[in-house]
């Protein structure tokens, strides 16, 4: 290609050149890139090279001999202003005439095309394809020479086209082409192994797509072929035509339908899960054939019956749909209403779809039958952990990858690395965003997680839970000691395929604030992959989270840090590239030896600086064994390792970093943010229970200041409520296994088997995760919604349904016989008639007396010293608290004292009045 100013052009390409300021775009200019033949190489074959070619369009303008003459607004050429003459009658109708034809011939077939191929998957979200910045492509490739079906996929994000080819088992293409309609071939692809293992995929990515391309694109003039290395000498290919589909924005499940003679032709099914419910599948189907085969033109250029089917592992038919399509109409959508059956179906894998296409007279049919599967694409799902994606963001320093891969057999393999932890890691939970405010916990990885790291694999997800990951609406939450509300967060995205394949490789260097020297207490993280080719060139790509303008107003717009790798000593450093957006990638073709041997010696780290930390943010150590800096090599070119796979982090090179307690406090104390309490520092949005009252009272540190809220519990329906041990609120005991035991983590997911005084088995119920508190609540179980600077609200009740969902109602308020009815306390939900007060009510005239005794504050009443209470809170009364005011006033002590209970208790019960 051409290199104009800062910007590559492909062959063949034009563009208008811009020129800066003061000039910007010269729209009458038009540049050219060309190659040319200047000689011959010494082995006689032609010697090319590129160059580009400028024209002022101005100087072809013709002569313009009116007065008057302007050039238009947008224009290069000068113009009369006088109306054009009127054309003649005869040709004005023949015109009319002729469009007139043209459209009552065409009217009823562009009609039905409207219907049948302008129907989305989603139709309540029809305009989103229009406003995304990625269009999508499909192509399903068939043969007339029984060659094998394929299916493409593309992405076209920056003018680059990411794609994914999809075949059957080992039929494997050797390479792929792309054409005109000429049959001028435009690009070609050497396919490679699979980047993903067990998954028959060909990945690819052409970067800086020209103009000219991209209009083809969208016009549908182009098409796909692939080519077979065992099969040339008879010539197997397989070719299909590139289309824009608006269904291919939301698919999550597939399938591809093949038919039992050969693969003249195909069909390809893109499904997806409503938005919302997800009690609606919603499918769209693309017919693909060969016209030249006999059977197929008969049977396509009539019109034609379809009928579709969703058949279980056991051929029972589920769903079934049957539309008659006119011709040459090959494209269908529908939408299926789907119950919990389906659904488990859908995550095992068991369902396949079946077309049967067969023309009116029924004389000719075809049936096409492929199993259903989730989306297969050579992206990554990945997030990047960090606190400013927290529900409340926070910024000790601390960051996280996490890795997800979905597998032929439905399963979920999974890998988490956590670097720079301000305290024990107490939870890592998977979280679907169900509806909008509605989660629930997918899985609960914490068991696996052990030395800064976790990884397994999820066995058991329905299609629902699959949809959510595939449609980026999971997110990872990590909980920690200190910060029960979370303290790394982030959503579940794919990530594009690159054209390299360090990130299949491992996991990523986790970039923190914590690894900068001195450490940074920033909401900001990031990974990276980084891997040195045959050549010691080294190919990096970088994801961050927290960099952007709403935390940092000095950065420039879009500019959102600079990142370096360097080695320990600071006059060792190469620049890579400026974020523009949330990712950074590249080559650098030339380093230094000192790097070379910093990579070699893992003291090298990759470093984002920032204008608000311009010696750096987040850091991450690169360790990548090679022998580039070798200058002892006998041809004189440095070379890597061979065989060398440490490309990216190992988890033996993740030393999860935890800080002390005094680096901690030494921290929260020059924050302006934080709170003192007794026992040291609460960072900002930290939550804590109250040494008087570990489980009925939540406190939190807001903006410098404590504030404590009671825990409000509903009333109860139930004839025998009891408590359960470590909870403030007590439940109903109605035997449906709403109370764990002690052995019992009520953040767990169902589906293990608990033995219940050794009577029966029962499945311990899904549980409902509510953002607001960071809590985990069994199915049926009630609470009041607690938000942070308002505490818990008791005018509402929410509770955890059987499915998983949280409904939270207003409190209904009885019926009141006064006129003027009022709030008696502050912390009241509803208005309630005034009771009648006496006008004569003595007045203490000891609080005007000098000698009056000092006496106690509290809940805005005063207590004598040596006065006992119970501690009242709106709407309840807490039995088990005991306040006092002191001998000498002023000061008061809340304690309750309770029996320890015998550690050989399994059910621990009380009931709602009693005290322990």
């Amino acid at each position: 290609g051409c290199v104009f100013g800062r910007q590559y052009h492909v062959i063949g390409s034009s563009w208008h050149p811009n020129l800066g300021r003061p000039f910007g775009i010269m729209y009458c200019v038009t540049c050219h890139c060309i190659k040319e033949t200047t000689g011959l190489k010494p082995n006689g074959e032609p010697q090319d090279q590129t160059r580009v070619t400028c024209h002022d369009v101005r100087k072809d303008c013709p002569h313009v001999t009116c007065k008057g003459a302007k050039v238009p607004r947008g224009g290069c050429c000068k113009k009369s202003t006088r109306s054009p003459p009127p054309t003649s009658s005869s040709s004005s109708h023949s015109s009319h005439t002729f469009d007139n034809n043209f459209s009552s011939k065409n009217e009823d077939l562009s009609e039905r095309r409207k219907i049948f191929t302008e129907i989305s998957m989603n139709s309540d979200d029809s305009k989103a394809n229009l406003e995304e910045k990625t269009k999508h492509y499909v192509a399903l490739l068939t043969s007339e020479n029984q060659g094998p079906l394929l299916r493409a996929t593309f992405n076209l994000h920056r003018d680059n086209l990411h794609f994914t080819i999809q075949y059957l088992g080992d039929q494997r293409p050797s390479a792929i082409e792309m054409l005109t309609d000429d049959d001028v071939i435009i690009y070609t692809h050497v396919t490679e192994a699979s980047p993903k293992p067990g998954l028959p995929i060909v990945c690819g990515v052409w970067r800086n797509l020209p103009k000219h391309v991209i209009s083809a694109l969208d016009k549908k003039s182009l098409q796909l072929k692939a080519v077979f290395a065992e099969a040339d000498a008879l010539n197997v290919t397989s070719q299909g035509k590139i289309s824009r589909h608006r269904a291919l924005s939301r698919e999550t499940f597939s399938s591809i339908l093949y038919p039992p003679r050969d693969g003249a032709s195909g069909v390809i099914a893109m499904m997806s899960l409503g938005r919302h419910r997800f009690n609606r599948l919603h499918f769209a189907v693309i017919l693909r054939y060969f016209i030249l085969q006999l059977y197929l033109f008969t049977l396509f250029k009539k019109a034609k019956t379809v009928t579709v089917r969703l058949i279980n592992h056991e051929n029972r038919t589920l769903r079934s749909t049957e539309m008659t399509l006119p011709a040459q109409i090959d494209e269908l959508a529908e939408v299926w209403p789907i119950n919990s059956e389906i659904h488990r179906s859908l995550g095992e894998g068991k369902l396949r779809i079946e077309l049967v296409a067969r023309t009116t007279e029924a004389r000719d049919k075809v049936r096409y039958i492929g199993g259903i599967a989730p989306k297969a694409s050579c992206d990554l799902l990945q997030t990047v952990l960090s606190g400013s994606d927290c529900n409340q963001p926070a910024s000790t320093g601390a960051a996280g990858s996490a890795i997800f891969n979905v597998n032929l057999d439905n399963t979920v393999t999974y890998q988490v690395a956590l670097v720079g932890m301000s305290s024990r890691v107490t939870s890592i939970s998977l979280v679907g965003e169900y509806r909008k405010k509605r989660t629930r916990v997918i899985a609960d990885i914490t068991p696996q997680f052990e030395d800064g790291a976790a990884q397994g694999t999820l066995e058991s997800l329905n299609g629902k839970e699959l949809h959510l990951l595939l449609s980026d609406r999971v997110r990872v939450t990590v909980q920690t000691k200190q910060s029960n509300s979370g303290e790394l967060g982030g959503h579940v995205t794919s990530l594009l395929f690159g054209g390299h394949l360090a990130r299949y490789k491992g996991l990523p260097i986790p970039l923190a604030g914590a690894l900068v020297r001195p450490p940074v207490a920033t909401g900001a993280a990031g990974h990276a992959w980084l891997e040195l080719n045959n050549d010691c060139h080294l190919y990096y790509e970088i994801v961050v989270s927290g960099l952007n303008k709403e935390r940092d107003t000095t950065m420039a717009a879009h500019l959102h840090g600079l990142a370096e790798i360097a080695g320990i000593e600071a006059e060792h450093k190469q620049l890579l590239k400026g974020f523009y957006g949330k990712e950074a990638q590249g080559i650098l073709r030339e380093l230094t030896a000192e790097i070379y041997d910093h990579l070699n010696r893992g003291t090298a780290f990759v470093q984002i600086a920032t204008k608000s930390n311009p010696n750096g943010e987040i850091r991450g150590r690169v360790h990548i064994p090679n022998t580039c800096a070798d200058s002892s090599n006998t041809d004189g070119r440095s070379r890597p390792i061979v065989g060398s796979d440490v490309t990216t982090s190992r988890l033996s090179d993740l030393d999860p970093v935890v800080h002390d307690g005094v680096i901690t406090d030494r921290r929260l104390e020059l924050d302006p943010t934080s709170c003192y309490v007794t026992g040291g520092w609460k960072r900002h949005g930290s939550e804590w229970a109250p040494d008087y009252d570990l489980k009925c009272t939540v406190c939190v540190c807001e903006s410098g200041s404590v504030l404590c809220d009671p825990v409000f519990c509903p009333e109860l329906e139930c004839a025998r409520p009891v408590a359960i041990e470590g909870r403030c609120c007590p439940v109903c005991n109605d035997g449906f296994g709403g109370i764990p035991t002690k052995d019992d983590d009520g953040a767990s997911i169902g589906g293990n088997l608990t033995r219940v005084n050794d009577l029966f088995l029962y499945y311990k119920p899904k549980c409902c995760y509510y953002g607001g508190d960071g809590k985990t609540y069994a199915t049926g179980s009630w609470w009041h919604p607690y938000f942070k600077r308002f505490g818990h609200i008791a005018c509402v009740n929410c509770t955890c349904q059987p499915d998983g969902e949280i409904v939270c109602s207003k409190i209904t308020c009885p019926a009141v016989t006064c006129s003027n009815p009022v709030k008696r306390n502050s912390g009241d939900c509803c208005k309630t008639c005034p009771v009648g007060r006496s006008r004569h009510e003595p007045r203490d005239h000891s609080m005007q007396e000098d000698s009056g005794t000092r006496m106690c504050h509290f809940g805005g009443q005063l207590r004598a010293p040596g006065e006992k209470w119970k501690l009242q809170i709106p709407g309840r009364r807490l039995e088990c608290i005991e306040c006092e005011c002191a001998t000498h006033g002023l000061k008061h002590k809340c304690r309750r004292k309770c029996p320890a209970v015998h550690h050989a208790c399994s059910r621990v019960e009380r009931s709602v009045n009693s005290c322990c």
